[in-house]
């Protein structure tokens, strides 16, 4: 009877033993490398995003089983999607607009890409075609370079920057580990993601002078700044305009403000205006008025509220900001502490 149980204990034993043996692991994974065109563009300007992968899928080795933690093959297959932000959530103003280039709508492109073409508002999509792509271990491949063209930044509601990002689909990236006992294959997906800062030209605000004030509890903000700019003669009336308020030291913004392209309407035969006065209530741009004078001169008044800028963040060094499209003026401090507020005493 005793020999019975010790043989059944070590038929148990090597079930055991058996069942937990590690078996061959494998995992898929590898960035995509998402490139922009090294020149800042402008409004209206195209620039070039070149999209690759590297592979870093490998096995994943356990302690006790020949399985190397070594580079393995690997597969993409179905679309990589490459995004830009959009102002709204239905994308009604995407900040870029794909532009096909070639027969297959790329600038460039892998064998493997059937096609570049724009998916959805702010979104491209680089096809792969149907047989994917074989990624070789340790690899790193590029895929396209597609073509945007960057529209009129305040238009959009673009500060300073422009955000692109590139991710496959879910499941698409796929690595593979053979051996005994079991033949196993990862699901996997990828992304990468790049910034590019915009450079808009800056001109000169001669005598800016401004007001901030306080009124009510909880507070609400009016802010009217006016003053001339010099070299306005690429101001046009379908370009938007982005009003900032920034703090001096790390530039955080207290205040921003869009007023979108085809707002200012003709008020004589040299200015433009703008009224909204639901924005004393609710708050925005209330009044913008620009208007051309002699020598490419250019003066301007605006009058914008807030709801939600706290007067504790305010300081002595604060930046006002437009962008009148492409054409960048400002007016930095000090701001001069009044009871009511603040005030911009006008420069040279």
């Amino acid at each position: 009877m005793a020999d019975r149980r010790g043989w059944t204990l070590c038929v148990a034993l090597v079930m055991l033993l058996a069942y937990a043996e590690p078996a061959p692991g494998v995992q898929a994974s590898g960035p995509l490398i998402v490139v922009p065109d090294p020149l800042p563009p402008g409004a209206g300007d195209a620039i070039e995003v070149s999209v690759g992968i590297e592979s870093t899928s490998s096995g994943t080795p356990p302690s006790s089983l020949p399985d190397p933690f070594g580079p393995v093959e690997a597969f993409l297959a179905g679309s990589v999607l490459v995004r830009t932000p959009c102002l709204s959530g239905s994308c009604e103003f995407p900040l870029t607009v794909f532009v096909p280039v070639g027969p297959n709508g790329c600038v460039q492109s892998d064998p493997a890409v059937a096609a570049c073409f724009q998916s959805a508002p702010g979104e491209v999509a680089i096809a792969l075609s149907d047989a994917g792509l074989v990624l070789p271990p340790a690899s790193s491949v590029q895929l396209a370079t597609v073509r945007l063209r960057v529209q009129d930044p305040a238009t959009i509601g673009f500060r300073d920057r422009l955000d692109i990002e590139a991710a496959t689909e879910p499941r698409a990236l796929r690595a593979c580990a053979s051996g005994e006992p079991v033949n196993i294959c990862a699901l996997g997906a990828s992304f990468g993601a790049s910034v590019i800062g915009f450079v808009a030209p800056a001109v000169r605000c001669v005598r800016c002078r401004g007001t901030i004030r306080f009124r009510g509890d909880p507070p609400l903000t009016k802010l009217e700044v006016a003053g001339k700019i010099e070299l306005a003669s690429s101001f046009e009336a379908d370009n938007g305009v982005r009003v900032t308020l920034s703090r001096e030291e790390g530039g955080a913004e207290l205040l921003n403000l869009l007023l979108p392209g085809g707002s200012l309407r003709p008020q004589g035969t040299s200015a433009l205006v703008y009224k909204d006065p639901r924005a004393a209530a609710a708050g925005g741009i209330a009044l913008l008025q620009v208007r051309r004078r002699a020598n490419d001169e250019m003066t301007f008044r605006l009058v914008a509220y807030d709801l939600q800028l706290d007067p504790e963040l305010t300081e002595p060094g604060m930046d006002v900001s437009l962008v009148f499209g492409a054409l960048f003026t400002g007016a930095d401090g000090p701001w001069i502490r009044r009871r009511w507020g603040w005030q911009l005493e006008p420069g040279d």
